[in-house]
């Protein structure tokens, strides 16, 4: 299971909520062999960071703890957007975040009509562009543990293994990852109809939100 998570709180100081119950819940998930990722966050700039710097932090709350892979958003000319959120992370204690960055630019549906001229589509769409590489890399080796997705996602970018609080590791590389596995990718097969359901597929990406305890969801307030 891959759980691609776009959203946060959306505040510029601690959340105090390293050890919330939603918090225990991932963790809790990710031990079971879920690959977790999450949007840093588009505060930097409505915090009052520079744009051209790498701090201060603005990245919370459970999107900033260490077995989350936390993805920051680049331009067209792989730059760092000016509102993707800083690291080193609110709760992070042993992975610095973000780990790495994708990009977001190009015509988009939104707001009921189309819009030629967007500054990006934000984190929130950097997000799944990771997840989606989780599930090539999976797929190349179903044997590999969260830890290793994780890592090997991290690896295969163009700043490892130098990073900063702006960009993590950099930009992600789908190629290089698929090949950072210790496994040949599997043959190309026809699709059928009841692979889509079927038990022995490897792979099943969902939403984290999808079985987490609506008690939990009640007592905590998130921006979506």
């Amino acid at each position: 299971i891959i759980a691609s998570n776009s959203w946060g709180l959306p505040i510029c100081d601690p959340s105090g909520l390293c050890n919330a119950p939603l918090v225990r819940a991932i963790k809790s998930a990710i031990a079971r062999g879920i690959v977790v990722v999450f949007a840093a966050g588009n505060e930097h700039t409505d915090c009052g960071g520079d744009p051209d710097q790498c701090y201060p932090n603005t990245i919370w709350y459970v999107n900033s703890i260490d077995p989350v892979i936390t993805v920051g958003t680049v331009d067209e000319d792989m730059k760092i957007r000016s509102y993707s959120s800083r690291g080193p992370g609110e709760c992070s204690v042993t992975s610095p975040k973000p780990d790495v960055v994708a990009p977001t630019y190009g015509r988009i549906t939104y707001d009921c009509g189309y819009w030629d001229s967007l500054i990006g589509w934000g984190t929130s769409g950097a997000c799944p562009q990771v997840a989606g590489v989780a599930a090539l890399v999976l797929t190349a080796n179903p044997t590999l543990t969260v830890d290793q997705v994780h890592s090997i996602i991290n690896r295969a970018t163009n700043k490892y293994p130098n990073r900063d609080n702006c960009y993590g590791y950099g930009v992600i590389n789908a190629l290089a990852a698929v090949e950072g596995t210790s496994a040949p990718p599997p043959p190309v097969q026809e699709p059928h109809l009841y692979d889509l359901f079927s038990y022995t597929t490897p792979l099943y990406c969902m939403s984290l939100m999808g079985f987490i305890l609506p008690t939990i969801l009640k007592r905590e307030k998130y921006k979506y």
